[in-house]
C-alpha cells in the first residue's frame, strides 16, 4: 500500500516537472520568436500556449499531448498557474508609478479611456452575442446571450497588459499609469457585470 502511494507521488512530480519542462522551454522560444518579429514576449509565449493545446498539439499528436499533459490530475499546474498569475499581478503593482494620478487630467483621462474601452467592447459583443445566439446556444435566451458575450467582450487581459507595458518601459510615464488603471476599472465592471 505504502509503495503504491509513494509510486503514485512520484509519478505526479514527474509528468508535473515534465508539463512545467515542456511549457516554460517553449514559452522561452516563443517570447523569443516574437521579440525578433518585434513584438512583445507576451505574444509570443500566448502563441505557444495555443499551440500546445488541445487546439492543435493535442489534435496533431494526441497520444503526446495526452502523454504530457493528462497523464496526471491538473491540480498542481493549476495551484502554479495560480501562483504565478498572483507575483505577476504583485509586480504590476510594485512597477507601476501611481503618483501620476494625482494630476486631474490623468483621473480624468482614465475615465475616459475606461468608459469608451468599456463601451465599444460592450456594444460590439452585444451585436455579436445577439446574431450569434442560435448558433451559440440553440433556442436559449437571446438576451442573456448578448449580455454574456458582451460582457466577455469588455473584459481585459489585465496581467497580460501589464507585464507588456512592463516590457516596454510604460510603467512610470502617464500613459502607462491610465491604460493600466482604465483596464483595471473596466475588469471590475466587466467581472461585476459576469457575475450577475
Amino acid at each position: 500500500m505504502q509503495d503504491l502511494a509513494v509510486h503514485k507521488a512520484e509519478t505526479l512530480l514527474f509528468f508535473t516537472l515534465l508539463q512545467l519542462t515542456v511549457v516554460v522551454l517553449a514559452g522561452r522560444l516563443g517570447s523569443g520568436a516574437a521579440r525578433r518579429l518585434g513584438q512583445s514576449a507576451a505574444v509570443g509565449e500566448i502563441v505557444i500556449g495555443i499551440l500546445l493545446g488541445p487546439s492543435l498539439f493535442g489534435w496533431l499528436a494526441p497520444g503526446a499531448f495526452g502523454y504530457v499533459f493528462r497523464s496526471v490530475p491538473g491540480e498542481p499546474m493549476q495551484v502554479l498557474s495560480q501562483l504565478g498569475l498572483i507575483l505577476l499581478m504583485f509586480q504590476i503593482g510594485l512597477e507601476f508609478d501611481f503618483a501620476h494620478l494625482t494630476e486631474r487630467r490623468h483621473r480624468r483621462a482614465v475615465w475616459w479611456v475606461a468608459g469608451a474601452g468599456l463601451a465599444a467592447p460592450f456594444a460590439l459583443g452585444a451585436v455579436v452575442g445577439w446574431v450569434g445566439a442560435p448558433v451559440l446556444v440553440g433556442q436559449g435566451d437571446r438576451l442573456v446571450t448578448a449580455l454574456f458575450v458582451a460582457t466577455a467582450f469588455s473584459i481585459t487581459a489585465l496581467p497580460i497588459l501589464g507585464r507588456i507595458m512592463i516590457e516596454f518601459d510604460l510603467t512610470r510615464r502617464p500613459l502607462g499609469v491610465i491604460a493600466i488603471s482604465a483596464a483595471a476599472i473596466n475588469d471590475v465592471v466587466g467581472w461585476l457585470l459576469l457575475a450577475l
